[in-house]
């Protein structure tokens, strides 16, 4: 379970930064923020649905369908597709809302790559980020601004009654699995659209999503290939409903 710690001198100001060599953190991950930005790549790699978070709607990569089993990872813990989500590229930093409503920058120091020695400094003499955690701090920048576009696009879809639940069965070892919690957006009532509210989604980039989504589903045939040969672990009816710890950190 990762533990982030705002990025202080107090606590950082000696600490150094090691990259990390595989993904071995995103192992229990069943699901990952996507932003508009990636859209297009993660589309070609990756099945992306939509998930109820709070009292809003987030777009999101599908990783695995048990609690804890990140299939599109290897025995070492490296990615068995073409793209990796942004989200990932970052770690162990990550943004987080400050108790003013500000955002700050986090680290997780229980990720085993903030060290004593050895590495790179995470704060200057002065206290300041180092230009390269500077450079970490735009990307998340950047991520941040993505979500916030992409939760309108997403929002717009919802307002139109475009999302519907997913039927999603998965066939496992020990039998057949519905899959519950996970939105995907309804084709015929997308062509059915007015060309009004057509226009409404265009020009929100909800048609944009709503078709790589759709493009997208495609690639879940590779998760149901991998999950056959996995035995359940525990009941997972509701692994995408409501707001787990993944969820709540990373959207």
């Amino acid at each position: 379970m990762p533990n982030y710690k705002l990025l202080a001198t107090e606590y950082f100001g000696d600490k150094y930064w090691q990259r990390y060599t595989n993904y071995r953190f995103a192992a229990q991950d069943v699901v990952a923020p996507i932003t508009l930005h990636e859209l297009h790549r993660a589309s070609l790699c990756l099945p992306l649905a939509f998930i109820q978070h709070g009292d809003g709607i987030r777009l999101a990569a599908v990783m695995g369908f048990q609690p804890g089993k990140n299939l599109l990872l290897d025995a070492q813990h490296q990615w068995r597709v073409d793209y990796i989500p942004a989200c990932y590229r970052s770690y162990p930093f990550s943004m987080t809302t400050l108790p003013d409503g500000r955002s700050g920058v986090a680290v997780d120091v229980d990720s085993g790559l903030i060290t004593e020695k050895n590495g790179t400094p995470l704060l200057d003499e002065q206290g300041k980020p180092t230009e390269d955690v500077s450079a970490v701090i735009r990307f998340l920048d950047q991520l941040e601004s993505g979500r916030r576009v992409t939760n309108k696009a997403c929002s717009v879809l919802q307002q139109h009654n475009l999302l519907v639940p997913w039927d999603l069965k998965v066939e496992l070892v020990s039998g057949t699995l519905q899959i519950k919690g996970l939105l995907r957006v309804d084709e015929q009532r997308l062509n059915q659209l007015s060309a009004e509210s057509l226009k409404q989604v265009q020009s929100n980039n909800g048609l944009m999503l709503a078709y790589c989504h759709l493009l997208s589903l495609q690639h879940v045939n590779l998760l149901r290939e991998l999950a056959k040969t996995t035995p359940v672990s525990e009941d997972v009816k509701g692994l995408f409903e409501g707001q787990d710890d993944t969820l709540k950190f990373n959207f």
